[in-house]
């Protein structure tokens, strides 16, 4: 069922964006994306706030409600999407060298340039993978921040979307928005990989300045990425080639999220610290502590290993929340 779903929406994604670049005057295409985007990103907010309401009832047939809530509202778009009118390919195109005549599948440069724009759409596991992992495993950050990370970069999606799309309706300025949200992305990773060794709430402003400047790398890539497809692609060939492009962008955002896994937990470099103290010193005794009082001796190995056990635990707990969220 969750691969009949995946390729229903592939489909649906690819039938979105062909008939938006055939519906939308070339110069409005772009622009009009990232209204749509800006208000997707609305929509994602409403549905949250509607399903944190219905769990604040704290009751089985309010939760219920939700899917038949969100199955009405899906009736609803099916019925208003079979009233769009149909679209009509441009009569005769802008320049004849912006075309792209080969199939999809045959052109190397396009193939080559929805590979590099699927690399930089891996932004996302970035945005929703490794930062969240990273902030739980690798630094002392507090887990409330996840939540203000991720309403940071709705609201960034809302508010600058438009800002980010604007001008760029030619194959120069898409590759200069290119541009910009790979430098967005290099500096991200810089700014997150500090706070390793740092410490308070010089972790906290680094990460969400890390996910903020992700963000702006998401933003330019959308901008880009419409650009690029306006620009380059064939009237008579957008659905085929909207279809490619998807299929690179899954497949690098695919290997990024393979590349993302949480760290084994024999090969963790603290807990192996661990078990070569617990090792090196197996007869010394120290006090225990109960609510901050010394109480009975313990054996240091016996106070490590409840450490140990304590990770063991937490890298269990994020390995079931990355199986459940992928």
């Amino acid at each position: 069922m969750m691969v009949v779903l995946e390729l229903v929406g592939t489909a649906g994604g690819t039938g979105y964006g062909a008939y938006t670049l055939d519906v939308f005057p070339r110069e409005e295409r772009v622009r009009s994306q990232a209204f749509m985007r800006a208000a997707l990103n609305i929509g994602f907010t409403v549905g949250a706030l509607i399903g944190g309401l219905a769990l604040a009832f704290d009751n089985n047939d309010v939760v219920r409600m939700v899917p038949l809530l969100t199955a009405a509202i899906l009736a609803v778009n099916t019925l208003l999407i079979t009233r769009l009118p149909d679209a009509e390919h441009d009569a005769k195109p802008a320049a004849k060298e912006q075309l792209i005549n080969p199939g999809a599948l045959r052109n190397k440069g396009f193939l080559a340039l929805n590979a590099c724009d699927g690399v930089l759409s891996s932004n996302q596991v970035l945005l929703n993978v490794v930062i969240p992992l990273w902030l739980v495993q690798e630094t002392d950050a507090p887990r409330v921040l996840l939540a203000w990370l991720f309403g940071t970069n709705t609201v960034m999606a809302v508010l600058l979307q438009v800002a980010a799309a604007r001008g760029v309706d030619t194959v120069e300025r898409s590759l200069r928005a290119a541009r910009i949200s790979a430098s967005f992305f290099v500096l991200s990773c810089a700014i997150v990989l500090v706070t390793h060794d740092t410490i308070g709430w010089t972790t906290i402003a680094l990460v969400w300045l890390g996910h903020v400047t992700v963000t702006g790398a998401e933003l330019y890539q959308s901008a880009a990425h419409w650009g690029f497809m306006s620009e380059l692609s064939d009237p008579d060939r957008r659905r085929e080639e909207r279809a490619q492009a998807a299929n690179d962008s899954h497949a690098e955002v695919g290997a990024d999220a393979a590349a993302a896994a949480p760290v084994d937990l024999p090969r963790s470099a603290r807990v192996e610290a661990l078990l070569d103290l617990a090792e090196a010193y197996p007869n010394a005794v120290i006090p225990g502590y109960t609510h901050l009082r010394r109480a009975q001796a313990v054996l240091w190995p016996h106070y490590l290993l409840a450490y140990f056990e304590m990770f063991a635990r937490d890298f269990e707990r994020l390995a079931q929340a990355r199986t459940r969220v992928n």
